[in-house]
């Protein structure tokens, strides 16, 4: 387990980062992610490794798959979550998913509070639509809620 979560780690946080910096979600991470995930549960637990790793990797790419869809999100959020599910499997996806939105709600707070205090403060509304203008790396808040999952799970921090 502790080779998932490692894996899980790197993946995230890189993808996190160059979220962050560039607004992109390479490739060069996630397809790698998606075949080491499957190659390790395989190698790990065999024929049912490969299964947990399927049904992580389904669960986390096609639940993303339809905000993506909806324009709700981009291409590489699908297949980092698709990427995440692959290394840790089914159920533990689940549990990044509530993580996951839990540090979306954050990052949103953290990112919007200003724009709007701001906006209370003087009485002036005026600049709240630029709020629908912004961009949210959600690839960082999948990263949190991964690392939040790991934390939970493995270390018994929370």
């Amino acid at each position: 387990m502790l080779g998932q979560f490692i894996l899980a780690a790197i993946v995230s946080l890189g993808s996190g980062y160059s979220d962050l910096k560039i607004r992109r979600i390479p490739n060069l991470i996630t397809l790698p992610g998606i075949l080491f995930g499957f190659m390790l549960n395989t190698f790990l637990s065999g024929f049912n490794g490969f299964k947990i790793s399927l049904i992580g990797f389904l669960i986390g790419f096609c639940f993303f798959l339809v905000f993506y869809l909806i324009g709700g999100m981009g291409a590489g959020d699908v297949k980092l979550m698709g990427a995440i599910g692959a290394i840790i499997g089914y159920p533990l996806i689940i549990t990044v998913f509530v993580y996951t939105v839990i540090s979306s709600f954050l990052i949103i707070i953290f990112m919007f509070f200003p724009i709007i205090y701001n906006s209370i403060r003087i009485k002036d509304f005026s600049n709240l639509s630029s709020i629908r203008k912004t961009y949210i790396p959600y690839g960082l808040a999948i990263s949190g809620g991964t690392i939040i999952t790991i934390a939970f799970n493995y270390f018994n921090i929370f």
